[in-house]
């Protein structure tokens, strides 16, 4: 299970996606745990887009996405720069990358669910728990 980082202090928004998916609003600044982006980066970005109003499946982060690593498994061989030779071998190369925030089917399930049938799959977990 994961645990929400909660730095002090009172909140005065909160939204989630599922799991190291959630931002935080206090005093109008954006706070953001999503993994594979870069939390000042995120937040910044997300408040030039409207803030937690932004914050949707399909967002994508384009200046905080992290990085992609491609691996290049077969040696390159001999290249020459300026009068050196060097031997290249297998590698990994890193660029940098967009991240495009999404949910899982069960999760976009879940949030569908109304009232009456969230209220049943909660006394259902609750009693499954029970029994453990």
């Amino acid at each position: 299970m994961g645990v929400f980082e909660q730095e002090g202090g009172k909140i005065d928004r909160f939204i989630t996606w599922g799991a190291k998916k959630y931002a935080v609003e206090t005093d109008g600044k954006i706070r953001i745990t999503i993994a594979g982006v870069g939390k000042k980066a995120g937040a910044a970005e997300i408040a030039r887009h409207g803030g937690l109003e932004a914050l949707r499946p399909g967002f994508v982060f384009r200046e905080a996405g992290g990085l992609t690593a491609t691996y290049n498994d077969v040696p390159y061989g001999k290249i020459t720069i300026d009068g050196h030779t060097l031997t290249v071998g297998t590698n990994i190369y890193l660029e940098p990358s967009t991240y495009t925030l999404g949910i899982t089917w069960e999760y976009e399930q879940l949030l569908k669910m109304e009232g009456p049938k969230l209220k049943r799959l909660f006394t259902l977990m609750k009693s499954q728990l029970e029994k453990e």
